[in-house]
């Protein structure tokens, strides 16, 4: 059974997202279709900002489940410019990771369907070009390697598959078929795998990835 928003709830939606992107008191949005009352604000996330720092809405990742959000703000108690957060719904709480961030920027956070992996995107020092792909296990506190995934130019926005083997990603390296490229990277292979037909001349970008059995 497919579920679709009337026009009423069109705009309503419409109508938050706005007032949520406004500079003023920005918060995180969550959206439950589902529901009788589709908006719910995360209330830790929610909080007065006074115009000094914001959470950003663009870069939101859920665990399939629903229960791990992972998000990116620049609030002054973080670790860099900007980190990379957790908010458990189950729980009500924020969950900060500063084993995960860097003194630069982490941004565009995926999750795995369980919510232990976060791929993200970082021009921390030791990289291997301007901004780089990593992946990092919440539960044994380390990074786990991604041999040949990253190039001397730009990587970024991941987005994990639900069991953490591929990684989708965008990149301007060379050779490539446009401007910026999708590529997919498996992580057993330990190898990018060919996606002959994906990528135009121009800019493709904002991928995810559904394995289908």
């Amino acid at each position: 059974m497919d579920f679709q928003l009337n026009d009423e709830q069109l705009q309503l939606k419409k109508s938050v997202r706005e007032f949520a992107e406004r500079e003023i008191a920005p918060h995180v949005m969550t959206w439950d279709e589902a529901s009788e009352f589709p908006m719910a604000i995360v209330k830790e996330l929610g909080k007065p900002r006074g115009g000094q720092f914001k959470d950003w809405l663009h870069a939101l990742s859920f665990s399939a489940d629903g229960r791990w959000l992972a998000y990116v703000s620049n609030r002054p108690d973080g670790v860099g410019v900007s980190d990379i957060w957790l908010y458990d719904r189950k729980n009500g709480k924020g969950v900060a990771v500063p084993e995960l961030n860097s003194p630069g920027m982490d941004i565009t956070p995926s999750l795995s369907g369980d919510g232990n992996l976060v791929a993200f995107a970082s021009d921390r020092p030791g990289g291997k070009g301007g901004r780089d792909i990593y992946l990092f296990d919440r539960q044994a506190k380390k990074f786990r390697a991604l041999p040949g995934l990253n190039s001397p130019a730009q990587e970024q926005t991941p987005g994990l598959s639900a069991d953490g083997r591929y990684i989708v990603f965008v990149s301007e390296r060379f050779p490539g078929e446009g401007e910026r490229d999708i590529f997919l990277y498996d992580r057993e292979a330990g190898k990018l795998l060919p996606t002959p037909g994906l990528n135009s001349k121009r800019e493709d970008i904002d991928p995810c990835v559904i394995v289908v059995k």
